[in-house]
């Protein structure tokens, strides 16, 4: 029981930290998305790239044990802050897309949901900034320089995602 709960507490943690910190986790070699139009397509190629560099970056930190250690004792400690945010993150969404969906167009209404989402994710960013500093304590400045270096590899990508699709 205890491994599932530090396997929610990575998952939601990969959710709020990843673009703060660069850390995940991968499952094995699975590939998804791969091949048919949406794996060829430019939003495909996108998810299939950052995978592959998030991949690359957990072989190229390369943590010992004990840092993998620490670092799991860290989301552990966080794990009960992880839910409530999680979930209200989730239900603003939802409550922003109905919003969105709905048959008349009520902008106020939308602005309303979609500032609330934003509360959310603020709230989330603050809880993933203090996460993210106890987990610096942990690796060394090569390791941290390179959680950059991922960061603005991620962010190129996705800058030329976005040349792309706008073409």
């Amino acid at each position: 029981m205890a491994k599932r709960h530090v396997t929610l507490g990575v998952l939601i943690l990969l959710a709020l930290i990843v673009p703060i910190l660069g850390i995940a986790q991968e499952r094995g070699n699975q590939r998804p998305f791969r091949g048919g139009r949406f794996g060829n397509s430019p939003l495909g190629r996108l998810i299939r790239g950052n995978i592959g560099r998030r991949m690359s970056l957990k072989a190229d930190l390369n943590l010992t044990d004990e840092q993998w250690s620490k670092l799991k004792g860290i989301l552990e400690k966080h794990r009960k802050d992880f839910q409530p945010v999680a979930k209200k993150i989730v239900e603003r969404k939802r409550t922003l897309r109905e919003v969105v969906l709905s048959k008349t167009a009520d902008e106020t209404a939308i602005r309303k949901a979609a500032k609330n989402l934003g509360t959310a994710i603020g709230d989330a960013a603050v809880l993933a900034s203090k996460i993210a500093d106890e987990a610096r304590t942990v690796l060394t400045p090569e390791q941290i320089e390179r959680i950059s270096q991922f960061s603005q590899e991620r962010d190129n990508a996705i800058d030329r995602w976005l040349e792309e699709v706008a073409d």
